[in-house]
């Protein structure tokens, strides 16, 4: 079988596939076809396109918006939040801020605030694209900038 011919009867069987409501996995058990060629198949017939998204995130009036100039381990907790707000507003109050922070690759984003019941923090994970700042805002490496 030629080149296109073997590529035609992989888009036939993906197509297949998609439309039969099973997983990857139980597709290529009942036809006995080997898991790591239908992904590599599948990938170079319908490969995944990059989008480059801008998400505006937005907040009540009259409140400070900070945003953090490190990428911070997502996984990190409340108490190492705090201490990060803490440290570099020692003397201010913070009770009607918000905090933000990104990840590394900008594709989670965390906001961190206090209100009468303690601290919080809310979660923002994208499935494609990255937040992207604004070029104006230029915070010195590892501090904070109002929004």
């Amino acid at each position: 079988m030629d080149r296109e011919g073997i590529r035609l009867r992989w888009l036939f069987t993906i197509s297949r596939w998609k439309k039969s409501g099973l997983s990857e996995k139980e597709w290529c058990i009942a036809f006995d076809l080997n898991r790591n060629t239908f992904s590599w198949w599948k990938k170079r017939l319908y490969p995944q396109k990059s989008i480059k998204q801008h998400i505006l995130v937005t907040f009540p009036h009259a409140t400070n918006i900070f945003i953090y100039n490190h990428h911070i381990d997502i996984h990190c907790s409340f108490e190492k939040l705090y201490r990060l707000v803490n440290e570099s507003f020692s003397n201010e109050s913070i009770d009607s801020s918000y905090f933000i922070f990104l990840s590394r690759r900008r594709t989670h984003l965390k906001i961190f605030y206090l209100d009468e019941d303690g601290p919080n923090i809310m979660f923002k994970r994208l499935e494609r694209g990255a937040y992207v700042l604004d070029k104006k805002i230029r915070p010195k490496f590892g501090e904070f900038s109002l929004l």
